[in-house]
């Protein structure tokens, strides 16, 4: 009776011993198996494809969803995949969506600078696909949590002149335009746009003082240096009636 207690025993201890094992080799194969995607989306990653290393990211991912190296992978080549898309004249609200879905949970693992400002271009470039497709649709919450992120996105705040202007708002407008260019005064397009805003507003004065003032910074614009021209040419004319 006590050998087969004791053979009863010996059974279930080697039995959870096996099971103990098998699960810890199980364990191991699922974190090599996430790592080993991880390495190959890096890899995809550093040479610009796009979309195997989104497949390989995913994979990862699927392994280990807390992985921060694989989720800012994934953030990346959905991000790339975005970028690539409106190089070739394709503006794609979706890919927009899924980056920054991407970055919203990657933000939960990583807040660094790097990290806030790219998630702050990626808002910035869902909020310009969003209005690019519906001129009428309020980007304006995408705007204020892009420039939430990176105060210094000057894009962010030039879009969000342009959607006061858009709008209606005008002083709105106006004001973002001067904060725009007294806090980022090397942002060459600001001028530009803030010149066409007085300009559409028949205020050619205002409009040349604006694409002066950038022409000044940039010589060798080619239209500040046509703009500043044309309403030099219309204030002429008026000084000479």
């Amino acid at each position: 009776m006590f050998n087969v207690k004791k053979k009863v025993f010996t059974q279930r201890f080697l039995f959870s011993k096996f099971f103990c094992v098998f699960l810890l080799i199980f364990i191991l194969i699922g974190l090599t198996s996430c790592r080993d995607y991880e390495k190959l989306g890096k890899d995809a990653l550093e040479i610009g494809d796009y979309a195997r290393a989104e497949l390989f990211f995913d994979k990862a991912l699927d392994k280990n969803p807390k992985s921060r190296d694989s989720r800012y992978g994934n953030a990346l080549a959905k991000y790339g995949l975005a970028e690539e898309l409106e190089r070739t004249g394709i503006i794609s609200v979706e890919h927009w969506q899924r980056s920054a879905n991407e970055f919203r949970i990657l933000f939960h693992l990583d807040s660094s600078f790097s990290v806030r400002s790219i998630y702050s271009n990626c808002l910035f470039y869902l909020a310009r696909s969003v209005m690019f497709k519906s001129p009428d649709a309020d980007i304006s919450d995408l705007l204020k949590r892009s420039i939430a992120l990176d105060s210094m996105n000057y894009f962010a705040y030039n879009l969000k002149a342009l959607l006061h202007e858009s709008q209606g708002d005008f002083n709105a407008a106006e004001e973002t335009f001067i904060y725009m260019l007294s806090r980022f005064p090397e942002f060459e397009i600001g001028y530009l746009n803030f010149g066409n805003y007085y300009w559409k507003r028949e205020l050619v004065g205002d409009a040349w003082d604006i694409w002066s003032m950038g022409l000044e910074r940039f010589p060798n614009h080619e239209e500040l240096k046509y703009w500043t021209k044309k309403a030099e040419e219309i204030l002429s004319k008026e000084i000479q009636k």
